[in-house]
């Protein structure tokens, strides 16, 4: 089962890597959670801490960023899903962003600028893979780095828009 379908009720909030995580954010440092699975629940849990903390978090799938997309537009176009992943709704004053895939932001810096120019200096928190920590590091700066073990993500990711790269497509003309 993949981390983003995992009921709410059954991520793991009294985990020890999420009470280290939590601390970190309320002081103001940026954490990496890397490793092997459990990323994803572990930051949903998080992003869902902080909202119970009275912060106004923005969890940001970057799997799910088009190409030239910022903070506003994810909003706008995931609003049910962040509802879904969080259990609280996407706010446009967010004050703390949590970043999944951060890989991705690694591997395709280019496609995420405007997503990065708008959160700023508002990433707390991101997950992503053990091999993407360096560059991840030189563009959001230095962080805290949570290991989950060994190992990676089974599957690959693209960003929206790069998976149908190469592919067939049917299109119906109405």
């Amino acid at each position: 089962m993949l981390g983003e379908e995992l009921p709410l009720e059954r991520l793991q909030f009294g985990s020890r890597e999420l009470g280290l995580a939590m601390s970190h954010v309320l002081a103001g440092r940026l954490v990496y959670v890397s490793g092997g699975r459990g990323k994803t629940p572990l930051l949903r849990a998080l992003s869902l801490s902080l909202y119970k903390a009275g912060f106004s978090p923005l969890y940001v799938k970057l799997e799910w960023v088009r190409y030239g997309w910022g903070a506003s537009e994810y909003i706008e176009g995931y609003y049910e899903h962040h509802l879904k992943l969080t259990g609280f709704p996407a706010f446009r004053d967010y004050d703390v962003v949590l970043m999944d895939d951060g890989e991705l932001l690694a591997y395709y810096p280019n496609i995420y600028a405007n997503l990065l120019r708008d959160v700023g200096g508002k990433v707390r928190a991101v997950a992503a893979r053990a091999d993407s920590l360096d560059a991840l590091e030189r563009t959001l700066g230095s962080g805290v780095v949570i290991s989950l073990g060994e190992g990676s993500g089974e599957r690959l990711k693209l960003p929206l828009g790069l998976t149908s790269i190469g592919r067939k497509v049917e299109i119906e003309i109405i």
